[in-house]
């Protein structure tokens, strides 16, 4: 992908793995918007399954574009990897649909991040098929 391309929440899951959308862009010199940046690329502070019907507040995210094998099948999956970004920059992790899917839906409700002050969800696992899957609900 080209480096000026621009990439919408919409087509990303189009887009070859390695494509990010992140709704930081960091100004030259902004020491402070470059590490949230990094560390949320590089390695983010939690997992959110870890966060599951509790709170947490968004303020920016970050999605890539993943290809996994799928551990029954052997086939390879395009999945997204989606770090949530909280104000003061922690960020949450989370390679799920059901995540991408409600990055997606807040984007329709509330504008493209960044979210100003942040949007507050609750993290759920719901029952999907044969297994489970995390989502997000406004609170």
């Amino acid at each position: 992908m080209e480096e000026n391309a621009i990439v919408s929440i919409s087509t990303i899951m189009n887009e070859q793995p390695g494509t990010m959308l992140c709704s930081i862009q960091p100004e030259p010199g902004n020491k402070e918007q470059s590490r949230i940046v990094f560390n949320a690329m590089n390695n983010p502070t939690y997992n959110l399954r870890d966060f599951v019907n509790k709170k947490i507040t968004i303020e920016n995210v970050l999605i890539e574009v993943s290809d996994i094998m799928d551990d029954d099948t052997g086939e390879i999956d395009r999945v997204p990897r989606t770090v949530l970004i909280s104000p003061d920059g922690t960020s949450y992790r989370a390679t799920s649909k059901g995540v991408f899917n409600s990055v997606k839906n807040a984007y329709v409700a509330f504008g493209p991040a960044p979210w100003k002050g942040g949007i507050e969800f609750e993290v759920k696992q719901i029952s999907v098929g044969r297994g489970q899957m995390l989502t997000l609900e406004m609170v």
